[in-house]
């Protein structure tokens, strides 16, 4: 379930290892992304020291409703199926190879969810700038560097876009509009 979170919502690994209960709210279906943890434990601070909240999509919304429901932990939202907490050296290394194995797919890391989810996010038609909030980033130039590499599919779709073509002399394109010096 961690792993439908991580592809829909862009999240860190330490952000959900940090999110409790009390930081999400169904009733808005908004995550607070406030706290975050590494290998040192919890920090009451994001990894760019600013609060950052996430709408949660439908699945996201139907994910956490059936984690609260199995009640496996009364403040962290991801944990082990006994209730104990995850560690971040079991997300990155035991846990996710293990999945990475069972789904048959190429090695990734953990940050690649991340990273899926921004370019999916963009070629599915989100603009930069909200994707740059959405990943709480201070700057969009650092988001576009890291992030929007757009698959080559959707780059061989966008060329499509524009298709102005000659029609004896004449450039002949319903909505052709001549940009230029006039």
């Amino acid at each position: 379930m961690l792993y439908v979170v991580a592809l829909n919502t862009g999240m860190r690994r330490g952000d959900h290892l940090g999110l409790k209960w009390d930081k999400v709210d169904f009733s808005n279906q908004q995550i607070e992304i406030s706290r975050s943890r590494d290998r040192y434990g919890i920090k009451e601070t994001t990894k760019t020291g600013k609060v950052v909240y996430v709408q949660m999509n439908e699945i996201v919304f139907r994910t956490l409703k059936s984690l609260k429901e199995e009640k496996r932990s009364l403040d962290n939202v991801f944990v082990e199926k006994c209730g104990r907490e995850l560690y971040l050296e079991h997300i990155s290394d035991r846990l996710f190879k293990a999945a990475i194995k069972r789904a048959d797919v190429s090695p990734i890391k953990f940050h690649n969810l991340r990273s899926t989810f921004a370019t999916n996010f963009c070629m599915n038609g989100g603009d930069i700038y909200t994707l740059s909030k959405i990943l709480g980033h201070s700057k969009v130039d650092m988001t576009a560097k890291r992030y929007a590499h757009l698959h080559s599919s959707h780059m061989k779709k966008a060329a499509s876009v524009i298709a102005f073509e000659a029609n004896g002399s004449q450039l002949a394109h319903a909505h052709l509009e001549l940009v230029g010096s006039s």
